[in-house]
Parts: structure tokens; C-alpha cells; sequence
């Protein structure tokens, strides 16, 4: 692999000339660009903090948080897990040991000014321990062999329970039917429940009448699940999810242990409790579970259990709706009693309830919209090349917390696979992540920080096979991370500042829904969102907190809930506009069949009596509209693209984009998903009467947009962003004053030239060509300007020496008549290194370089993979992008100058070299 500096450098001379004063404008020092430069606690980045088994120590704990602390990590998530053949036997789950180790953790991140949260048990999924009991452990419904018997006559049968689980079970119900050919319908009125008639031994005794019957028990067990990934002293059985007892003994048990140890520190130092993603399987019972489906559904689920044994109970139609309420009071009893109360019980502690409330496998039996109501901080994952996994979390976790309004859209990031351990970095990771701030995310939590306990071995601990190596032993740590979460800081400011902007909100029903169209943006809802929190104002869908849409869209399916209906009859009438087919019927037994007229009298308000394949209706003072698409009603509706571009495309492989909305500025985030060339486009912006200011995260500069006009009820802004760039257009100071540049004319022509036009309305050329500028603005004023002859690049060449770090296995230092790659070195201490060495120089430089407004830039080339530059010892800051060109005009003098530069490479290629050992 290629490492370390380029083959030759560059010192390159540009000039700036002032052109033209435009309307003067200072830029306020407002909170919005106070915030955006130097960023609060909870735009930074927070991190995994993985303990391997137990093998921890104090001194690794204290070098682990100094060093988060160090490059601006806010937070961490502390996990115990069991991912290597490596342990501490000292340190077992809730020993003293392990406790007093917890608590030291708390107690530093106190010190330091860094915030704690802890997973809510031992491993990642997702609340078990072997302190939980096996009658408050997950439970399974089971049923046992089929018995017949033929009647009139006294029955006496031993019945079979199905698979029993770590000897645990208990009976449900006995149920007799008459029996029949195939999957005849049973009658309800022919189902007998002989519950009643069962003894302790299994034995049921019964005075059949005449008839043949077939009869099954019913009972249940545990699912037998165990939090498997965390360490052998913490794992047992998963709690019961559908209990609110059994979590609250599992809250005794575990998280209300460590809240205790750490006292005063909770909700100081330690703020958070942590569900990771789903793996803990299915579950369909609890011991409460007939309550449950009584008091939620409203009928009695007994009878109704033959369904679920894959026969048909009064007809196919009823039968597929006694399963979707089945299904419906599953995913009710996940979100409420243990999500939900999850929450409740954080907060009578003292800290916030963080979850990802998705599933990564089989068992995740809820629905994740109406589910990320009961989160504080919500968190999906995504997974960096060249893995797609975790990112079909992220667009329906970021429309729950909008339709929730919950600020923080956490995401684990950057999760990595094997084959790219070690070597990923900063500039890497930018595109990837600036995508998933795209999609929503508003707050990174890195993926992973393996705890270090030793203080003399690199690269030390991992998390076993997977993640990014974000920590203290990372070659680039301390040369490269804190410039990177700077950037993602001031960008995640901007990104959680006001709300999200969008246009059409989908009622989703866990169907694809059909995708916005390009140049919009749209939310998934879930239907508790729609009924508790949903209004209209206006013409427009609000949500308590500011986010507002101009269009509803239901699924594609004809049945509705009552509760729906009656809600977008209120809204409709209220002035809003509704897509989407006309339902014919409610999808639940819930009080059928008088269910079913309900929705068809509420349809007939709303779609009235036109029965065509689409159409229009009005009532109220709104409409429904139905058989269009969305990419048809939107602009029908007299709503144009939030934001238009060539380089918008339907697999954003160029462009990618979001948009927030504050009470007085809109923020857009403008990435180039290109990481091998520019990308020089125009953008086009539903904003006009402001101006376009260019917010730069990577350096905390505020700009006015070089050039822009308005057509219309649009701003254009020309864009030029960098490989793997990306920048925020902001508007919010008014343009009423401002005559804007619209067009620029070179000559000769000069792709590097910049135009710039600062707080106070200045606009200047810069350009390393030498030539005539024309510039016209809108109101049709040409002013021109003249680049004289600059002089020609100077080339960098010759011998250099090179420092490496002491006790690394490299020389001390070495020189080089030329730069080359150090794995092109013959010497295997240079050819194999990794880590930081620093190249020196001297330079010497002609007083006649040096002229007013003159710019002089260090062009370093290509770099493998970061650079720090210093010269005569003044340090011109990190290079942890292309490109690799920083301003040395503050630094360099006439004569000799001191040059410095460090590279930093990957470990992978220490690891090659010591393969060979």
C-alpha cells in the first residue's frame, strides 16, 4: 500500500483584488453562527465503549475518556460484552470488582466533562441476565398433539403440552371443537372451552355429548432466549417484554444497581440507559396476555387461539382479523410495557431512555414508528463500505422521531466488517456519514471504541471482528479525529437547529410506500403519531413542534381502523389534502361488523360518490384525491421542489441534500457523494428575498454565496465542492439591498479562480491565472478587474529528513534525495511503519514572491493519509482532506524557512510487516 507524502510539493501564488462593493451587510453574530463555530455538548459525537469480558483497568478507563476527551467525543455508551477468547476472571458481571470498576468509569467521565450511558444489560440485545427468573423471562404459546374422542360419553384423557422449555410451563386453556375434513371452518358457537376440566396432572375430565371432537391444550413456556453476546457472569434469560413485573424486576436487578453505585454522579455524569437493536427473538405470551387482548381489543381471545394453530375460526375474513389484531396487541405490549415503561423507569431514576427500536432479525414483532415515541434519544445504524447493512433503519427512524418530536437522530456509524479493519480514516468515512445526515441523522455514535487496559501495547483491543477502531490507539487520533468531529460537530449543530423540512407525510402501514419525488422531502407516520399528535392549520399537516406538511398519502390497501377514519375525517374537513384509495372496511373483529359501516359512512364524506379509478372530492375545507401519483399532485398542488439540480439524481450517487427550517433562516446540507472528482453544478432553492451564505463545517467559515440570482420564487447558486465536499447554504439576512453578482467572464479561462464576497458586502476575485475578469450583476452593472502576471509555481525538491518515534522499530531518522512511498523503502523499520514521522526541510525564498495581496498556498499532493504542516514553527493546522493545500502566507519569509511536515498512514501497514515475523 502506498504511505506517506507525495512525490514533489508545490508553493503556488494567487492574487486577490477587491471588484466591487455590493450592499453592505454585517453578518450578526447571532446564535445560529455562535453555535455553528463553536458547537454545545450535544451537537458532538458520542462513541460505543466496549469492555471486552471483564478485562478492564483503572489506568485504561482514565487514558480511554482523557483520550475522548481530547477530540471532542461528548459521550459514551458503556457495553460489557464477550467477543474475543479473552478474560479477567477477577472481573465478573456485578462483582465487587466489576462494580467498583463501573463506578471509577462514572467518576471520570465526571471529572472530564464527558457524559455516560450504559446498555441496559450485559451484551448488546436486549435486557437479560441470569437474574432473571424463568417465570419472567420471555414466554412462548404452545399446544400439544391433537386428542380425539368420539361422543356422548366420559372423556378422560391425558393431554400433551408441546415442548417444554427449561422445565418451565404453564397452562393456558383447553379447547374442544368438532372435528372436521382439511381446514374446514369451525364454528364459534361449536367451540367448547374445558379449561376448567383439566387436572394438575394434565388429565382431562369431561362429559362429552354426542359428537366427534378434537381437542388441544394450550399452555406456555419460556422462548428460552439469553442476552448471548455479553460475558458469561452476565448472561441468562431475556426479561419478559410484555410484563411491566418482570421488567421491574429486571430494573432492580441490573440498571438500578449500577444507578445506586454511582450516586449523585446519576443524571450528572451518567445520563443515559441505552436499548441496543432487537435480537432477542420472538415472543407471543405472557401471563397477563388474555387481560391484555381483552382490554385492548375488546373481545375475548380464547376461542380465537385455534387460529393461531393454522385453522380457520368462522371464516378466512375473520380469521386473517383476529390475526392482525393478534399481531397489533404484540407490537402494542413491546412498545408499552417494555419500551415505554423502560422510559418510565429511566426517568424515575434520573437519566433519558436511548434505544434503536428496530430489529436486525426474526422476532422484532412491533412497529418501529409507533415505537420511537418512547425513546429520548433515538438511534438507527449504518455500516460503512463497502456493507449496506443498517441503512433501511435510517429513513423510518428519522421520520419517527420528526412525527414524535424527538430531537436527537443518533445513528451506531460506520460499523465495519473485517476486511476493512485498520484501514479507514476520516476522509474515508466523510461521504458515508455526510449520506446518512442526509437521510436524518443528526448525531453520530461511533462504532466502536474498544476499552484499551494496557498502556504499552498497539494496536491493542478490539471489539473482535467488527467497527471502525475509533480510539487512543488509532494511528490517527491525535493527528486528524479532533479536526474530523469538529466538522461533524458544527454540522450536527446546524442539523438539529429548528426542524426538518418536508412536504408529504405517508401513513405508513409497513408496506413500501411510494418513494418522493426527486427534489422533495417526505416522513413515514405511524397511526398513534397521526391521532395523538396531528392537527391542521392552514392547509397544512402540523405536528406540535414545527414540522408541517402540505400532503397526506395512505398506504395502498382498502381497509382502515375506525380511529384512522374518524381522524382524517376531522382533518380533511379542517383543510387538509389527503391521497390514497378509498377504504371499504376495518381490518380488526374490534366491534364488527358495525366497524365496517363506520369507515364506509366516513369514506362517503370524504371520497364522496364518484367510484372512478381517480378523482377528486372536496368536503370541508379540504379534498382527498385518489389513482395519482405523488410526483403528479405535488406540483398540481402548486408546490415546486424544495431543491432542483442537474446533479440530482435517483441513486445520489453526485448530490445528496437536506433541509432544516429555524424561525428565521433555512439550512441546507450539500454533500458530494464523489470521492475522486468535483462536482460543479447549479442549485436551485424554494427561497427567495435572502441571501445565500456558504456555512464551511470544515473550517467554521460564514460567506456570502460568491454568485446567485433569484428567478422567480427561487435562488440559483452556482456550487463548486470538492471531492467528497460539502457545505451548508443558509439563508437568512434579507436581499432587498443587495445587488448580486449573477455571471462571470474570464479570460483566459481559469477553473481555480474563486470569487468571494465577505460579512461586510466586499467581493473579490482570487485566482492563480492571469487574465481580465468581467462580472455582471443583476441589475445589470459590468465592473471588471485585472490578475497581472503572478509568478510561476516553485517546486519543492531535493533531500529531506525524516523522524520516526522512538521504540517503534524504525530508525531514529533517515534522509532522502527524493520523496518516495515508505513501503518502496528497503529498510524494513521505514518500510513497514505506521504511525506518525515528520519530514523537515529548509527552504529558501526570493524577497520578490512576497507582494501585496498576494496569497502564497503549500500544495502537498498526494498524501497517504494525513498531514501536519508547521513551518519556521508556526503550525498551519491538520490536512485530513484532499485537497492537501493549506495558506502559508502568515508563516513564510523572505530567506530561509523552517518546513515541517508529519504524515500520519493506516496501522495495516504494521501489521503486514509483522505477519512476517
Amino acid at each position: 500500500m502506498k504511505t506517506a507524502l507525495a512525490r514533489s510539493l508545490t508553493l503556488l501564488a494567487t492574487l486577490t483584488l477587491g471588484i466591487v462593493p455590493a450592499a453592505a451587510q454585517t453578518a450578526p453574530s447571532d446564535a445560529l453562527a455562535a453555535g455553528f463555530r463553536a458547537p454545545p455538548p450535544a451537537a458532538h459525537v458520542w462513541t460505543f465503549w466496549h469492555w471486552m469480558n471483564g478485562v478492564v483497568t483503572k489506568e485504561g478507563i482514565t487514558a480511554d475518556l482523557e483520550a475522548m476527551k481530547r477530540v471532542g467525543i461528548a459521550g459514551a455508551y458503556l457495553y460489557n460484552v464477550d467477543q474475543l477468547p479473552i478474560d479477567d476472571p477477577s472481573v465478573q458481571v456485578l462483582n465487587p470488582k466489576w462494580r467498583d470498576l463501573m463506578k471509577f468509569a462514572a467518576q471520570e467521565a465526571d471529572r472530564l466533562h464527558v457524559e455516560l450511558g450504559f446498555h441496559n444489560c450485559p451484551g448488546w440485545s436486549s435486557s437479560g441476565g441470569p437474574w432473571v427468573k424463568v417465570e419472567d423471562s420471555m414466554q412462548t404459546l404452545i399446544f400439544g398433539a391433537p386428542a380425539q374422542f368420539a361422543g356422548p360419553g366420559k372423556c378422560t384423557l391425558k393431554l400433551t403440552t408441546g415442548t417444554i422449555a427449561r422445565d418451565f410451563y404453564r397452562d393456558v386453556a383447553v379447547l374442544a371443537f368438532p372435528s372436521g375434513p382439511g381446514n374446514q371452518p369451525i364454528p364459534m358457537s361449536g367451540i367448547l372451552d374445558l379449561s376448567d376440566k383439566l387436572d394438575a396432572s394434565g388429565t382431562l375430565h369431561w362429559d362429552a355429548p354426542a359428537g366427534d371432537w378434537t381437542i388441544l391444550r394450550f399452555g406456555h413456556t419460556t422462548t428460552g432466549k439469553t442476552n448471548g453476546t455479553a460475558p458469561v457472569s452476565g448472561r441468562g434469560l431475556e426479561c419478559d417484554k410484555f410484563s411491566t413485573t418482570a421488567l421491574d424486576h429486571f430494573w432492580r436487578d441490573y440498571p438500578a444497581q449500577i444507578l445506586a453505585d454511582d450516586g449523585a454522579l446519576v443524571g450528572k455524569s451518567v445520563t443515559r440507559v441505552l436499548i441496543d437493536s432487537y435480537e432477542a427473538g420472538p415472543q407471543d405470551w405472557t401471563p397477563l396476555m388474555r387481560d391484555e387482548f381483552k382490554k385492548r381489543r375488546g373481545y375475548d381471545l380464547t376461542p380465537w387461539l385455534l387460529a393461531l394453530t393454522k385453522r380457520t375460526v368462522e371464516s378466512a375474513d375473520r380469521t386473517q382479523r383476529f390475526q392482525r389484531d393478534w399481531k397489533q396487541t404484540i407490537s402494542e405490549l413491546f412498545i408499552d410495557n417494555y419500551y415505554r415503561h423502560m422510559q418510565e423507569l429511566a426517568h424515575k431514576a434520573g437519566i433519558q431512555l436511548a434505544m434503536e427500536p428496530y430489529g436486525t432479525s426474526a422476532g422484532a414483532n412491533f412497529d418501529m414508528l409507533n415505537t420511537a415515541g418512547a425513546g429520548d434519544v433515538l438511534a438507527g445504524e449504518f455500516w460503512s463500505k463497502p456493507s449496506t447493512w443498517g441503512w433501511d433503519t435510517l429513513s423510518p427512524l428519522a421520520s419517527g422521531a420528526h412525527t414524535w418530536g424527538v430531537p436527537i437522530v443518533g445513528a451506531e456509524s460506520f460499523t465495519g466488517w473485517p476486511q476493512v479493519a485498520w484501514q479507514q480514516d476520516p476522509y474515508i468515512l466523510k461521504t458515508v456519514g455526510d449520506r446518512a445526515w442526509c437521510v436524518g441523522v443528526n448525531q453520530f455514535i461511533l462504532h466502536t471504541t474498544a476499552h484499551q487496559p494496557w498502556m504499552n501495547v498497539a494496536p491493542g483491543m478490539t471489539m473482535g471482528y467488527w467497527g471502525v477502531q475509533f480510539g487512543r490507539t488509532q494511528t490517527w487520533w491525535d493527528h486528524g479525529a479532533k479536526e474530523w468531529f469538529d466538522y461533524c460537530a458544527r454540522s450536527q449543530f446546524l442539523l438539529q437547529s429548528g426542524v426538518y423540512a418536508a412536504d408529504v407525510l405517508f401513513l405508513d402501514s409497513g408496506q413500501a410506500r411510494p418513494a418522493v419525488p426527486l427534489g422533495y422531502r417526505g416522513d413515514a407516520c405511524g397511526e398513534d403519531a397521526l391521532l395523538t399528535r396531528a392537527s391542521v392549520k392552514d392547509g397544512k399537516i402540523i405536528l406540535p413542534d414545527g414540522i408541517s406538511y402540505r400532503l397526506l398519502c395512505l398506504p395502498n390497501k382498502i381497509t382502515m381502523t375506525p380511529a384512522v377514519a374518524r381522524k382524517l375525517h376531522e382533518m380533511v374537513a379542517d383543510g387538509a389534502t389527503l391521497l390514497g384509495p378509498r377504504p371499504t372496511a376495518s381490518p380488526s373483529l374490534q366491534d364488527f361488523p358495525a366497524c365496517d359501516k363506520e369507515v364506509q359512512q366516513l369514506a362517503a364524506d370524504l371520497w364522496g360518490p364518484d367510484a372512478a379509478a381517480s378523482g377528486e372530492h372536496s368536503f370541508g375545507k379540504g379534498k382527498v384525491l385518489w389513482g395519482r401519483r405523488v410526483a403528479d399532485v405535488l406540483p398540481a398542488l402548486g408546490i415546486a421542489p424544495d431543491l432542483s439540480s442537474p446533479a440530482l439524481t435517483a441513486d445520489g450517487s453526485m448530490l445528496q441534500w437536506i433541509h432544516r427550517r429555524m424561525p428565521n433562516a433555512d439550512a441546507y446540507f450539500l454533500s458530494n457523494q464523489q470521492q475522486d472528482k468535483p462536482l460543479h453544478t447549479e442549485v436551485s432553492f424554494r427561497s427567495t428575498g435572502r441571501i445565500p451564505e456558504m456555512w464551511r463545517p470544515d473550517t467554521a467559515q460564514i460567506e456570502p454565496a460568491p454568485i446567485w440570482h433569484q428567478e422567480g420564487d427561487r435562488t440559483v447558486v452556482p456550487i463548486t465542492l470538492d471531492p467528497s465536499g460539502s457545505t451548508f447554504i443558509v439563508f437568512r439576512k434579507s436581499a432587498q439591498s443587495v445587488d448580486p453578482i449573477v455571471a462571470v467572464q474570464q479570460s483566459p479561462p481559469d477553473a481555480a479562480m474563486r470569487l468571494t464576497v465577505d460579512g461586510r458586502g466586499a467581493a473579490a476575485v482570487t485566482s492563480a491565472t492571469a487574465g481580465d475578469y468581467t462580472f455582471r450583476t443583476a441589475s445589470g452593472k459590468t465592473l471588471t478587474a485585472q490578475i497581472p502576471a503572478l509568478p510561476a509555481p516553485v517546486q519543492i525538491q531535493g533531500s529531506w529528513e525524516v523522524h520516526f518515534p522512538p521504540h517503534w522499530g524504525s530508525p531514529e531518522k533517515i534522509t532522502l534525495d527524493r520523496l518516495i512511498s515508505w513501503t518502496d523503502s528497503p529498510v524494513p523499520g521505514v518500510k513497514y511503519f505506521s504511525g506518525t514521522a515528520t519530514y523537515s526541510k529548509q527552504i529558501d525564498l526570493p524577497a520578490d514572491l512576497f507582494k501585496p495581496h498576494q496569497t502564497l498556498h503549500l500544495d502537498l499532493g498526494h498524501v497517504e493519509r494525513i498531514a501536519t504542516v508547521r513551518i519556521n514553527g508556526k503550525d498551519l493546522g491538520v490536512l485530513w482532506k484532499p485537497p492537501f493545500v493549506v495558506d502559508a502566507t502568515s508563516a513564510l519569509q523572505p530567506g530561509a524557512n523552517a518546513l515541517e511536515i508529519s504524515i500520519t498512514n493506516f496501522w495495516v501497514n504494521r501489521l503486514i510487516g509483522d505477519e512476517q515475523q
